[in-house]
């Protein structure tokens, strides 16, 4: 099998620059982004994110996180470690946030409902065509293993 394309600095830069520029929801969205680019996850283990995941009990955000075996693809739980890049970002994520939804999902739609991984995958979608990026499939983002190969 062929190894799906992933995005280089360029391109991701370009997907951020395009999402914070025209995205009602920029902050959500480079959110988004950035877990599946920098942390290797997968659009459905980022839409399964819970605040209780990346916040600790005094609601700093936390170095790393641990994915319980329901929400992998694997069924076996993983630690992610959450490089400074994303957790600057889930600062200014967390503090642009009027309240935490009631459901508890870090992601929500425009709806306040939280995404499906069908729903998230196809936003995401959406704003790799309005960036212009093209060959990439979302749960290919290389993880951190594969960039220090690289």
């Amino acid at each position: 099998m062929a190894q799906a394309k992933t995005l280089s600095k360029a391109e991701l830069k370009q997907l951020l620059d395009v999402t914070n520029s025209c995205s009602r929801y920029a902050a959500r969205d480079a959110t988004m982004l950035l877990f599946t680019h920098l942390c290797g996850l997968r659009v459905g283990e980022v839409a399964a994110l819970r605040f209780d995941d990346i916040l600790d009990a005094n609601g700093n955000v936390r170095d790393e996180m641990t994915l319980d075996a329901a929400r992998t693809k694997s069924k076996r739980a993983r630690k992610i470690f959450l490089p400074k890049q994303m957790q600057r970002q889930l600062r200014e994520y967390v503090n642009s946030l009027n309240k935490q939804p009631l459901h508890g999902y870090l992601f929500s739609t425009q709806k306040q409902a939280h995404f499906s991984a069908n729903t998230a995958t196809q936003h995401l979608q959406r704003l790799y065509a309005r960036a212009g990026i093209s060959g990439c499939l979302l749960y290919t983002s290389p993880s951190p293993r594969d960039r220090q190969k690289s």
